[in-house]
């Protein structure tokens, strides 16, 4: 860009500047410092004294001064010529330093206020390019394409557009067009061939990327080159080689030039996100937790801190601490970026808590629980809240009835299935009445929909009715046993209930409670019957003194008990036996 100064006019210059001016245009910036140093301006040299300190300190890679005297010139200067020249390279540093946003606004103030400019077509491109690089890609692309192809700048500023949008082929097509035009271009300009090395990379071709990254290693990019070598590395599962070239990485080059901080920022963010990819692929967590760790810590609530958070969490839940892998989560799950990967992750340590640690499981959920009430996950949440009913929490039925509103048939089966296993529990009537009717309305499996419809009876006290279903269920669990003595009224054959009882208590594993069928024989006025049962209960719990009681009561009494008398009976006998403990407690005490 030495050909935009030379038109600027002198006229307003002493000896002394115009040296330095000219010195400075033609590449002495550090001469034309120490010429103007003890320099005094008159008022009308200041426009061009301001330009001049501003395109040496430009030269010299101080941006921050460079930008702060072009803005005077432009503001001081009254010749157009020279403010057009001041505003241009004001834009121009801008780019240069990394500092997109700014470029940006000042190239297309520029494009309003020059357009007849013969820096236009470079202003274009420039403000198309700085576009790019913040992400407005459409503005972008619409410059490029009137500014045309006979641009080298313009073909691969089109090239980058395809790559940032997952064109790569497109993207390499005008690459190869920009590289048959120019070759000696991408040379010249280090961050335009690291973008193709990057677009091959995606490619697939990493032979080639890895060539072009070894070329940038003397370049500015040089960093860059090594971030890129140690991604290709991880690819690969060289977890060794990546580490090695993420050193690398983090060593800034003595020849860098001065740029945006954000963009070292950036760079040091991607080193540290992929160093701790490198420790883990190398199965050294302790390390990788350090570095992810640090990554959070300086660099909280960017992307690479986030997904460095999901890192974090499988490493927590591969060593069983669910409750800290879940406060990662979270950060993550109320941030911006990485919430897929977040939620993914969250369901595995949900998962993993369920079948290792119960109690972590319930407050894992407690915690998090509630992201993962989304159709994508609609299997998993089945299981998930049959843990929570087994942990007696009552997020069971929320998850069931989520289930119930966004699975296919399949899954509204099953939830309903387990449903009605959560109202047994908690012996809903008003729950089982609900699910018996939508067990009807999905065509739930006949023995599912049986055993829910034969609660609802018991519960709501159909006992006849209760016991005529319950007879027809085939298979049998342990509250089963519990809804059998609540309908035993409704039983007609007392042969037959106690046969039933018995298979149930069988099939169930449960030991039979010789209590409850004594006192049933009684109500069925079967004394011989209930002695015997008394006597098992005796057996099974030697230290209980009601069955002696009772059957010594029985024994005496020939006649049948009525269910009245028996009750009678049970409580004169429970009196006296209080009244004994009383008298053998005290004697312990004396």
């Amino acid at each position: 860009i030495v050909s935009i100064f030379l038109t600027v006019s002198l006229a307003h210059g002493s000896a002394t500047l115009i040296k330095a001016y000219k010195e400075a245009t033609k590449g002495s910036a550090y001469e034309a410092l120490r010429t103007l140093k003890p320099f005094i301006p008159s008022p009308r040299e200041k426009p061009l004294y301001y330009f001049t300190l501003g395109l040496a300190y430009k030269r010299t890679g101080n941006t921050e001064k460079a930008i702060d005297y072009l803005r005077r010139a432009y503001i001081t200067a009254k010749d157009r010529q020279l403010r057009e020249r001041a505003l241009f390279l004001r834009a121009d540093t801008y780019y240069s330093g990394g500092f997109f946003y700014e470029a940006r606004s000042l190239f297309r103030v520029f494009i309003n206020i020059f357009p007849e400019s013969s820096l236009l077509q470079e202003a274009k491109t420039k403000y198309a390019m700085a576009c790019l690089s913040v992400g407005q890609l459409a503005d972008a692309m619409e410059v490029f394409r009137s500014v045309g192809d006979e641009n080298i700048e313009a073909l691969i500023g089109k090239a980058e557009v395809f790559h940032k949008t997952g064109f790569y082929e497109t993207a390499q097509e005008l690459y190869q067009r920009a590289i048959d035009k120019d070759w000696s271009y991408f040379k010249a300009h280090p961050e335009r061939l690291y973008y193709l090395a990057e677009n091959l990379k995606l490619l697939g071709k990493k032979d080639r990327a890895r060539k072009l990254y070894y070329f940038l290693l003397d370049s500015p990019m040089r960093q860059w080159a090594f971030l890129s070598l140690a991604l290709i590395d991880l690819a690969e599962g060289k977890g060794h080689d990546a580490v090695l070239h993420l050193r690398m990485a983090l060593q800034e080059p003595p020849n860098r030039p001065k740029v945006n901080p954000w963009q070292i920022r950036q760079l040091y963010r991607k080193v540290l996100l992929a160093m701790g990819r490198a420790y883990i692929l190398e199965g050294d967590h302790e390390k990788a937790k350090r570095v992810l760790l640090k990554l959070r810590e300086d660099f909280f609530g960017t992307p690479e801190a986030e997904e460095g958070l999901v890192l974090l969490a499988w490493i927590y839940t591969e060593e069983g601490r669910f409750i800290d892998a879940t406060s990662f989560l979270r950060e993550v799950l109320y941030g911006r970026t990485h919430r897929k990967e977040a939620l993914e992750q969250l369901k595995t340590t949900i998962l993993k808590a369920k079948d290792k640690d119960p109690e972590a499981f319930v407050r894992v959920w407690q915690m998090a629980g509630g992201f993962l009430y989304d159709e994508t996950f609609v299997n998993e949440l089945i299981s998930i809240g049959r843990a929570l009913s087994q942990a007696g929490h009552i997020d069971s039925i929320r998850v069931y009835q989520f289930v119930l509103e966004r699975a296919e048939t399949g899954g509204k089966r099953e939830a309903l299935k387990h449903l009605a296993e959560v109202f047994i529990k908690t012996r809903s009537v008003q729950g089982l009445r609900f699910v018996v009717q939508k067990m009807k309305q999905f065509q739930v499996p006949w023995q599912d929909y049986l055993r829910a419809k034969v609660w609802l009876l018991g519960l709501s006290g159909n006992s006849h009715g209760a016991y005529k279903l319950f007879k027809m269920l085939k298979n049998y669990k342990k509250d089963d046993l519990e809804l059998l003595r609540r309908i035993a009224s409704g039983a007609g054959d007392y042969e037959e209930f106690v046969r039933l009882y018995m298979k149930v208590s069988k099939e169930v594993k449960g030991p039979p409670d010789y209590r409850f069928l004594a006192h049933y024989a009684m109500v069925r006025k079967r004394p011989e019957e209930a002695v015997k049962y008394f006597q098992l209960y005796a057996k099974a719990n030697p230290e209980a003194t009601e069955p002696f009681a009772m059957v010594g009561v029985l024994k005496n009494k020939t006649v049948p008990l009525t269910a009245g008398q028996a009750q009678d009976l049970w409580s004169s006998v429970s009196v006296v036996l209080n009244k004994e403990n009383e008298v053998l407690e005290r004697l312990k005490r004396l």
